[in-house]
Parts: C-alpha cells; structure tokens; sequence
C-alpha cells in the first residue's frame, strides 16, 4: 500500500474507490491471514512521462493463482512528490 497517494482512486466496474483509507479496505482481505495470492508478473511494460512530475504506467498483467492464470491490462498514474513515487489513478482490467 505504500506506493499508493493517500487522495489515490482505484476504478471499478461500475464505480470508483476513493483514498488510499478506501483502497486498502478494499485490499485488506486478499493479503489477511491464510489469505491465498498469486504471483504477479508483467508483460508489455510501457511508461509515458506526462510532466517532470507525473507519469503514466501501461502493462498487461498475468496473475497465477490456485492452478489459473488470469490476464489483463492496467494502467497507473503517478506523481513524484517529497522524493517518493506514489500512484494517484489505478485502473485494472
């Protein structure tokens, strides 16, 4: 969670998730105790710099977990303030 900004949104389906408070609620059980998790890995790594302070983060992502691989796409913003990289929009597919 550390990577994330603390006014951070993460997009759903069918709504946003909004701070980083609401962000990790939303994680919190994939990483709780006997929690199962894959292993994630990225393909097609792009990054584009927006400005000094902002760039954006394109990637297909592959998660294997129990026997099945799913596959996606994401895209992140992040903003560089106070020496740290920190991602402000997350939207995974």
């Amino acid at each position: 969670m550390a990577i994330y900004a603390m006014d951070a949104t993460f997009t759903m389906r069918d709504s946003f998730v909004r701070g980083y408070p609401a962000i990790r609620k939303y994680y919190a059980p994939q990483f709780g105790p006997g929690a199962s998790r894959g292993v994630l890995t990225f393909d097609e790594f792009n990054m584009e710099v927006l400005s000094p302070d902002t760039v954006l983060v394109r990637a297909v992502y592959q998660n294997r977990q129990n026997g099945e691989t799913s596959r996606g796409t994401t895209t992140l913003i992040l903003r560089h303030a106070a020496n740290h990289w920190r991602i402000i929009h997350d939207h995974s597919t």
